[in-house]
């Protein structure tokens, strides 16, 4: 589960700094003609950026989950 977790929120760290790139830094000179278009980079916003949150939640949830277990395993 904490495997996936990294892989979403990695993959969705690269799409958005893609759309960020796009955005703000490539000063016309594109890599890519579909980075041209301004509704595929907000996409890439929207997309990347939820990957991100996605991640960052399950990340809390699968630390809770492993202090819950830390404090049963001390208790006993």
């Amino acid at each position: 589960m904490l495997a996936m977790t990294k892989v979403l929120e990695a993959l969705g760290t690269l799409l958005f700094a893609l759309a960020v790139y796009a955005k703000f830094g490539a000063d016309g000179e594109l890599f890519h003609p579909m980075l041209d278009d301004e509704l595929n980079v907000l996409g890439l916003f929207i997309i990347g950026g939820s990957l991100v949150v996605c991640g960052a939640i399950g990340k809390i949830k699968i630390n809770k989950q492993l202090a819950k277990l830390e404090r049963d395993s001390r208790a006993e």
